[in-house]
């Protein structure tokens, strides 16, 4: 991805994939329950967290975002200004 922007910029970077932040990949290991109790349902509710990168840059002219997406992954982009980068 290619943007041409300038400033201070906070990046988050989500990750979803099967490793991830995926319940149904966790619900397929723990062996695929048909019945789903309290204590189930609350571990697959623990692991619907993606992983997290955050990054704090100065952007000169433009911003590229190199990434490799897995396999049935996606990884989501937020991309905001700060005004008072060091501050």
């Amino acid at each position: 991805m290619y943007l041409q922007i300038k400033g201070n910029y906070i990046v988050t970077k989500y990750y979803l994939d099967n490793a991830s932040g995926s319940i149904y990949d966790y619900w397929k290991e723990m062996g695929a329950p048909k019945k789903i109790t309290e204590d189930i349902y609350q571990v697959l509710k623990s692991k619907e967290r993606m992983n997290m990168k955050i990054e704090e840059i100065l952007i000169e002219n433009e911003l590229t975002v190199k990434e490799i997406v897995s396999p049935n992954g996606a990884i989501f982009l937020d991309i905001r200004k700060i005004e008072n980068f060091y501050k």
